[in-house]
């Protein structure tokens, strides 16, 4: 299996070389979605085949647009055959300009593992999950977020300078999954009718949202009670924690992981008349289903304690009717 890294020399002389040789043809890419990442700590088997192992369940959910397989049955077995199925593995020296602090420079060094597979082997290892490649159009993911942050307000732009690890952030999590992310530009936020008051009015009502870092952590910890935890490649409400509830031995599997912390919403409530003529305090959950920018359907929830409760007098769905102006 042929390894490629980069470090500092090697770049140097990589460039020397084709400024030297000229420009070559181009060799025909690999497709980039049988193409799986991670970081290890050298080129070494004690943490090359770890690495391997981690990026074939990667490149299976990436293909199939699947997240479930990395939890299928079969996942610890097949990843024990991880060196069985890559056509290329190569190196990005994560300190390639930083001295070297060890006897010889590869140690402990933190580095981007990329590994690229062969299409008809990963589409064969699918059909032993029975699951397939993605081959349809996948849908593209537009980030409208507007963060407030220790005194500093903006809605995240691929053109200002604030908001670098929240894009970095989006793009890793999208990246996982062979998604692509827009961050819209400040021209395109005008171009789509946000002006200034419409741009205040989401810092206003959207809830403040930060990227979780360790550095970090003590303050979080103190504002925990007052934040929720969301990891930044989940979906509905899987592995999210209310940070009242949070433990230590938890709060530190999130500095661990790419997470962020959002700003707690409190939940709305709406008094009504019960069946029984006794009026009710229920929660309020609000849902606006939109398909290419048009809402096709308003619905809410009525319910007490979780929002699955379905058992509530006078709970359950509810019409949501729009006023003029």
């Amino acid at each position: 299996m042929p390894h490629t890294f980069l470090t500092r020399r090697s770049f140097l002389a990589a460039s020397a070389s084709a400024l030297g040789a000229g420009l070559k043809p181009a060799a025909a890419a690999a497709n980039p979605l049988y193409r799986a990442r991670t970081i290890v700590t050298g080129m070494r088997d004690e943490t090359r085949i770890p690495g391997l192992r981690r990026c074939l369940p990667q490149v299976l959910v990436r293909v199939s647009g699947n997240p479930s397989l990395e939890a299928h049955p079969l996942m610890p077995e097949i990843a024990k055959t991880a060196e069985a199925f890559p056509s290329n593995v190569s190196y990005r020296d994560l300190y390639a300009f930083r001295p070297i602090r060890d006897e010889q420079g590869t140690r402990d060094r933190p580095y981007e593992m990329t590994v690229e597979y062969d299409v008809p082997a990963i589409d064969a290892l699918l059909a032993r999950f029975g699951a397939k490649p993605w081959v349809e159009d996948r849908p593209r993911l537009v980030i409208c977020l507007a963060v407030h942050h220790i005194g500093n307000e903006y809605v995240l732009s691929s053109t200002i300078d604030a908001g670098d690890l929240q894009r970095e952030a989006f793009q890793d999590a999208a990246w996982r999954y062979g998604l692509e992310v827009v961050i819209p530009a400040e021209r395109m936020l005008q171009q789509a009718g946000l002006g200034v008051d419409d741009r205040s009015h989401l810092r206003q009502t959207i809830p403040a949202t930060e990227v979780v870092e360790p550095a970090a952590a003590d303050d979080l910890w103190q504002r925990r009670k007052s934040l929720f935890f969301k990891p930044v490649d989940g979906f509905g409400s899987k592995a999210a924690y209310r940070g009242d509830k949070l433990t230590r031995t938890t709060f530190e599997h999130i500095l661990a992981h790419h997470y962020v912390a959002q700003a707690i919403a409190p939940t709305s409530f709406r008094r009504i008349h019960a069946a029984d003529g006794a009026e009710v305090d229920l929660r309020v959950d609000v849902r606006n289903y939109a398909i290419q920018g048009a809402t096709w359907l308003r619905a809410a929830r009525l319910y007490r304690g979780q929002t699955t409760n379905f058992r509530t007098v006078g709970g359950g769905f509810a019409p949501v009717l729009t006023l003029p102006g």
